[in-house]
């Protein structure tokens, strides 16, 4: 997929133009931004249900859903490589080059791989590494090839189980904190509100200021979109 130059803040355009595609098209979508915009109006929201949904969408590709997904599929692969791809190299090295059937090289070599189910055990390896063994030696096409589809069932079903964390942690990766969303939402609502109504909604306090001659505290901050918020609570 490629991807357009821009700001280094800035999320990748291919994954920003699919998302803005898809939230364009969401059902109930435009009315829920409605009903968010509304419900701030009171509290001096000024954004309107477009430009809420573009922090709908910055917020969601700030996550980088792409690169989580992309490492739990890089943990995954060398998960298996490092288990299954170096059993298959042992099995190859002991038992490949035999010319007849050898039940006890055969039992020997299984009997190194950890007994009992996934994600911790490796009954099922023992299990496909023997059926391999015996397609080696079946005279018969149909059973030679019944026994190879069974072993890399069996060594799928291994896989997939292991591979369960880094499969849903790839499935998930898509789906942003919810408390970093809403925050993200807050400030996009609310990039100018003041001192008071910013401890209200959670949004991160300002970090710098001074005491006015007045006797009251003044300061100013900048947001997550940019914004300068200036505030000067009364005493």
């Amino acid at each position: 997929m490629g991807l357009e130059a821009g700001r280094a803040d800035d999320p990748p355009r291919g994954p920003l133009r699919l998302l803005e595609q898809t939230l364009a098209t969401a059902p109930g979508l435009s009315r829920a931004l409605g009903d968010v915009v509304a419900a701030a109006l009171p509290l001096g929201g000024r954004i309107d249900p477009l430009g809420l949904r573009d922090g709908v969408e910055r917020a969601l590709l700030a996550a980088a859903p792409l690169e989580r997904a992309s490492d739990a599929v890089a943990r995954g692969n060398q998960k298996v490589f490092a288990e299954i791809g170096r059993e298959a190299a042992r099995f190859l090295e002991t038992c490949a080059n035999d010319w007849t059937f050898d039940a006890l090289r055969i039992v020997r070599f299984t009997e190194t791989l950890r007994p009992g189910p996934p994600p911790h055990g490796q009954g099922y390896l023992r299990r496909a590494f023997t059926h391999f063994y015996e397609a080696r030696f079946a005279a018969d096409p149909k059973a030679r090839a019944e026994l190879i589809l069974l072993a890399n069932l069996e060594i799928g079903f291994h896989e997939q189980t292991r591979l369960q964390p880094e499969i849903q942690a790839a499935l998930e990766a898509a789906l942003p904190d919810p408390e970093t969303l809403r925050r993200r939402l807050l400030e996009t609502l609310f990039p100018q509100a003041a001192l008071l109504l910013r401890l209200r909604l959670g949004l991160p306090a300002p970090c710098a200021g001074r005491t006015s001659s007045t006797g009251r505290w003044t300061g100013s901050a900048t947001n997550s979109a940019g914004s300068s918020a200036t505030w000067s609570p009364r005493p």
